[in-house]
């Protein structure tokens, strides 16, 4: 896609991302519980990583830099799912060096406009790590 620029890809990426939520949010600021990681994962990650997390979503081929392959993570670190470095790149406390100013909106602020409730905010993010675990070497 020859119309999507490095800056107005990224802004276009992102508005997409939040349009597809839009509906979803609403409902959350409703008062409902947490979503599961597989919600969230469904809502606000398949459009980059694709629905089986292989980096092929429908939205990839406009970014930057091709997104990661999530059912991946394990490798590179001894094996393990690393859980902490997740937490911290979805909570925006950590940089994915491949996306240099990042394509990848940080959740935790996003999640956190959902509910006031910090510990609710948390428990999204934790959810949406498990998920991740999940999904490795499939």
């Amino acid at each position: 896609m020859q119309w999507a620029t490095a800056a107005g890809g990224r802004g276009l990426i992102i508005s997409l991302a939040l349009v597809a939520g839009a509906p979803w949010a609403a409902a959350q600021k409703a008062g409902s519980a947490p979503v599961t990681g597989a919600d969230s994962y469904r809502h606000y990650c398949a459009t980059c990583h694709g629905a089986k997390g292989k980096g092929n979503g429908p939205t990839a081929k406009a970014l930057k830099s091709a997104p990661a392959d999530l059912t991946q993570l394990n490798k590179g670190n001894s094996g393990q799912f690393p859980a902490e470095r997740v937490t911290a790149i979805l909570n925006g406390l950590d940089t994915i060096s491949a996306h240099g100013r990042s394509d990848m909106p940080v959740w935790g602020p996003i999640f956190g406009t959902f509910d006031s409730d910090p510990a609710t905010t948390a428990k999204r993010i934790s959810n949406l790590v498990e998920y991740l675990r999940g999904m490795q070497g499939k």
